[in-house]
């Protein structure tokens, strides 16, 4: 009779196993969404060091004044009341 029990249980744990909620087919697809996922974050990884680099530019320790004021006064239009501008068409 206890081995009959103890062969009933074990069929069910392989039967769980290989078909159950958290079988191998799960298992299978954790790994495949791990591998998508990694891939992913690799990416975003990448796209904040970015990010980071752009921000570490607006550093006040890091912005070059003559280019700041050059980039300004450009996409912004403005000039001071002594400076005159002539505007070339590329």
């Amino acid at each position: 009779m206890v081995g009959i029990c103890c062969l009933t249980m074990l069929g069910y744990l392989a039967w769980q196993a290989e078909r159950g909620s958290r079988g191998f087919d799960y298992q299978e697809r954790l790994s495949i969404q791990v591998k998508n996922l990694s891939g992913d974050f690799d990416l975003i990884k990448d796209q904040h060091k970015l990010l980071e680099r752009r921000v570490a530019e607006l550093r006040p320790e890091a912005i070059d004044p003559d280019l700041l004021d050059e980039m300004a006064r450009k996409n912004l239009n403005f000039a001071a009341p002594s400076e005159m501008i002539i505007h070339l068409s590329n």
